[in-house]
């Protein structure tokens, strides 16, 4: 009996038993362990890190996924392996798997435009070796995790959030009918939301209203205070390096230390700066500075959203690779170090040329513009419904 006055529902996984199903397996994609519980018991799994090891060896790829009444959380075997090493816990290092109900934090608000569509679900992980304990509360690599829909969802309006201290955070989510699956590089409490959200300055028939407001429900794109998104204006490079943090939900626990001498530390967007510096889908101008308040170019966006496909991983067999820069009249004007990018991005469909043929490569990027990339990119690699 814990302390809260939940009972506690324990599982060890075995070594041996599960060495002996995968070794006598050509292939294995995952290890999975069910619990059982009834109301008001909590759970949690132990897995010898050994297990993650044997998996990995199997298939780099492959997960331990523990599946319960509240939802499913699926861990790489390569990140059981990271997380082992990390901790400095020695060899004999056990991992501890809980998915249970939670409790949310008061800053998920039920409005007549936002609404909770699920149970608050809390997925904790921690390592223990040499008489210590530890919590992974972030990751190298995404984690996966499920969480089931209560009542009907538009899949285009929702999405899952990871609820912090004093905010809420998306991770990038596919619903598939009642369940919602979802990416994250931390652990912690996570809910489905739904919203509804309008900007006042754009017509029923603008051609990317759609786009910017899937984008602004799932917590990603931000409007303004006045209630405008003003979708001609140009974009910025800090603008797009915390949209593509935010839609890939991209974490990072160090803090600034000046990678930029234009980037003083206590800018706006410096918290969501790091993940994506760290991951190397911004990299400066290669004189030490950043440029964060310069307008994006429209071959800027490719490479930074092309980067950010290789973090997120995609099928290539789903390139049209019939397309190419030749397709362009202006396909000289188009810098080298962009062009294999730009291939790219118009192979996936998520890059397009102006109507008289020229790609324009050299022009800014507009803010509606740039909702239908990350919307795109978010859909090629399978991140959100189309």
């Amino acid at each position: 009996m814990r302390a809260d006055g939940k009972t506690k529902e324990m599982k060890s996984v075995n070594h041996d038993r599960v060495k002996e199903t995968i070794d006598s397996q050509d292939s294995i994609d995952r290890v999975t362990v069910k619990i059982e519980k009834e109301a008001g018991e909590v759970s949690e799994v132990k897995i010898p890190a050994s297990i993650s090891k044997l998996l990995a060896e199997k298939n780099p790829h492959a997960m331990i996924e523990i599946e319960s009444k509240e939802g499913a959380y699926r861990l790489p075997a390569s990140e059981v392996n990271r997380v082992a090493l990390a901790t400095e816990l020695g060899e004999d290092v056990t991992l501890t798997i809980m998915v249970n109900e939670g409790e949310g934090p008061n800053v998920t608000v039920q409005s007549t435009k936002e609404k909770v569509r699920s149970m608050y679900v809390e997925f904790k992980l921690f390592a223990s070796g040499n008489g210590k304990e530890v919590e992974i509360t972030q990751l190298h690599d995404y984690a996966e995790g499920d969480i089931h829909v209560s009542g009907e969802i538009n899949p285009l309006r929702a999405t899952v959030l990871k609820l912090n201290e004093s905010d809420k955070t998306s991770v990038p989510t596919i619903f598939n009918e009642d369940v919602a699956t979802f990416k994250t590089m931390s652990n912690g409490t996570f809910v489905i939301v739904e919203s509804e959200v309008s900007f006042n300055d754009l017509s029923e028939t603008y051609w990317a209203k759609d786009y910017l407001e899937k984008l602004a429900a799932k917590h990603i794109f931000k409007g303004n205070p006045d209630g405008s998104v003003k979708p001609k204006d140009s974009i910025t490079r800090a603008e797009l390096a915390v949209l593509i943090k935010r839609s890939l939900a991209l974490q990072s626990g160090d803090a600034y230390t000046g990678t930029f001498i234009d980037v003083k530390g206590q800018e706006w967007y410096v918290n969501e700066l790091m993940p994506v510096i760290k991951r190397e889908v911004v990299r400066g101008l290669g004189n030490g500075k950043f440029a964060p308040n310069d307008k994006v170019t429209r071959q800027e966006a490719v490479v930074m959203i092309s980067r950010a496909m290789d973090i997120v991983g995609f099928d290539a067999a789903q390139l049209d690779i019939s397309k190419t820069t030749a397709m362009f009249t202006d396909e000289e004007a188009i810098a080298s170090w962009a062009k294999e990018d730009v291939e790219r991005l118009i192979q996936a469909n998520i890059m397009e040329g102006r109507n008289d043929g020229r790609f324009d490569p050299k022009a800014p990027t507009t803010r509606a513009e740039m909702a239908k990339m990350v919307d795109e990119l978010l859909q090629f690699v399978k991140l959100t419904n189309k």
